[in-house]
């Protein structure tokens, strides 16, 4: 039986993991961490922290996002941040897309551990509305 392992305070970001073949040895399966955004109407921002939020370093990553509109609005895509080395904050953000249909996404950043979705040509109502960031470390 695998072991597994929920941290030493509860459950944190990124604490749940089981080992392959109750050995470390093999590798660890770690939960992905996802988090649900709100619609804001036709254009709006959302920020994710990306240390609090999802438990990833500054210094460097990527998350991956699908935003679903009314009636055919979507969006697939990557946003992936750095920083420009050390312990400085965040200086780059940028969205790769996959696929998209409506919607608009660009990229920026605080200069310290947020970026942020800026989101336009969205449906002024919220129907059907999803927006999913996920990622795995």
């Amino acid at each position: 039986m695998p072991a597994e392992n929920f941290g030493p305070s509860g459950f944190s970001v990124g604490d749940v993991r089981a080992s392959g073949q109750n050995t470390s040895a093999l590798g660890t399966f770690r939960c992905m961490r996802s988090k649900q955004l709100s619609h804001g109407g036709s254009s709006f921002t959302r920020s994710i922290h990306v240390g609090n939020d999802l438990g990833l370093s500054f210094q460097g990553g990527y998350m991956q996002f699908m935003m679903h509109g009314w009636t055919n609005e979507f969006y697939l895509g990557i946003m992936r941040w750095h920083n420009g080395g050390g312990a400085g904050g965040i200086v780059s953000a940028e969205i790769i897309t996959i696929d998209s249909r409506g919607f608009t996404v660009t990229a920026t950043n605080d200069g310290d551990q947020t970026v942020t979705f800026n989101v336009t040509g969205a449906h002024s109502n919220s129907h059907g509305f999803m927006f999913y960031v996920w990622c795995g470390t």
